[in-house]
């Protein structure tokens, strides 16, 4: 048998059957390659600019992102959503607090200049002469003292860490009397 053509045949089998497999390879790897661009990359870019322009802008941004066919991004993906759904929540909360507490400062300072406007006019009241006017005068000194209290109590509660409670001995016998003089005089 002359092993000279059969050789050369075997050889230019080899070369063909590595052409057709290179070409076969490439054309796998570029359908691989599109596929998993297709599947995976493509919408984790969608989910990560999605992600960046929430991070920019958490308050109103919405995760706009379409999860595709996988599983695993659709998981990824209502996950997101709750999370988004939280913090933008979050952030509205906050922000009306921030409001809030803007409200009750300005109305706490019109409370105040109130407040010590009566304290001059009690003090005129307690210059007078008739008894029952001075101590309707004290009573009323100390009730404005008591609400010019609360007042700064609520303005000191919005802006640190609330004070401790001052624990003080207290004469019931004479908060009882008090407390009697002024439903009596209602």
């Amino acid at each position: 048998v002359p092993e000279e053509a059969l050789r050369g045949q075997l050889m230019d089998y080899s070369r063909n059957l590595l052409v057709v497999s290179l070409i076969t390879s490439i054309v796998v790897a570029a359908l691989v390659y599109v596929a998993i661009y297709g599947l995976v990359v493509r919408p984790m870019r969608e989910l990560t600019a999605s992600v960046i322009r929430f991070g920019e802008a958490p308050e109103g941004a919405d995760i706009d992102f379409s999860p595709g066919h996988i599983d695993e991004m659709k998981r990824a993906y209502d996950a997101l959503k709750a999370m988004q759904a939280a913090v933008s929540a979050s952030f509205r909360q906050r922000k009306r607090l921030a409001d809030l507490g803007e409200s009750v400062a300005k109305i706490n300072h019109d409370l105040r200049n109130s407040l010590a406007t009566a304290q001059l006019v009690s003090e005129g009241l307690a210059a007078s002469e008739d008894p029952r006017v001075q101590r309707a005068a004290m009573r009323l000194e100390k009730a404005i003292r008591r609400a010019a209290g609360l007042a700064e109590a609520t303005l000191r509660y919005g802006r640190a860490e609330p004070q401790a409670p001052r624990l003080q001995a207290v004469d019931l016998a004479a908060v009882a009397d008090e407390a009697g003089a002024e439903a009596a005089e209602a």
